[in-house]
């Protein structure tokens, strides 16, 4: 991002801190007030393209930054913004995914989707199965839709969830119970999921 907050340029660089490329700036719509997520962001490099969400209240929005064609968008979305949405972008099956959970009921949750190749926002999916949680990081890797989900009363206790959109349901696949300490320092690389705490990376493979 610029200075300004108003403009993003997109970077490669390698594992050594090399930078490779550097992309002009595009315009992303920051001049207004809008709360967004920095793991909400997602990158297609077939078409060079950021997707991210963002609220601008009461609204909930979709970015998406074209570096190619050095021109950004912006979609206001039908979802409710009870708490502050966790997204992310399946490109795979380029779909963008946002799961809200409904009003103060931490473990109940609704995923909500903007499919890309059709421009349209599919029926929102009232989720069954999510353990109950107060925080829960949205991911995608491999087509599939996860997320990283953490106890309310124990924070240190960490679900994996596997989120099946066909079906509406969610299962915990994966779950730290000791000496997790609170981070959204985590990633996926191939199929593992890698959490990053304060000077401990743990790696487990989960399917």
């Amino acid at each position: 991002m610029n200075p300004n907050n108003t403009e993003y340029s997109l970077h490669t660089i390698t594992p050594l801190g090399e930078v490779l490329s550097s992309s002009a700036y595009v315009n992303a719509f920051m001049k207004e007030s809008y709360f967004f997520l920095d793991y909400s962001f997602g990158y297609d490099p077939s078409v060079n393209t950021v997707y991210y969400s963002g609220e601008h209240s009461p609204n909930q929005f979709l970015f998406i930054i074209d570096f190619g064609k050095k021109e950004s968008h912006r979609m206001k979305l039908s979802m409710p913004t009870y708490f502050e949405p966790f997204g992310t972008y399946d490109n795979v099956n380029n779909i963008y995914y946002l799961l809200e959970s409904l009003e103060n009921d931490v473990s109940n949750f609704t995923l909500y989707s903007y499919d890309l190749n059709t421009k349209s926002e599919n029926e929102p999916l009232t989720l069954k199965g999510f353990p109950g949680t107060t925080y829960s990081f949205l991911f995608s890797t491999n087509g599939q839709i996860y997320a990283a989900s953490y106890n309310e009363t124990e924070p240190t206790i960490m679900y994996i969830v596997y989120i099946d959109p066909t079906s509406s349901s969610a299962s915990v696949v994966y779950t730290f119970e000791d000496s997790i300490e609170f981070s959204i320092d985590y990633w996926f690389i191939d199929n593992y999921f890698v959490k990053m705490t304060y000077d401990v990376i743990l790696m487990n493979f989960i399917w």
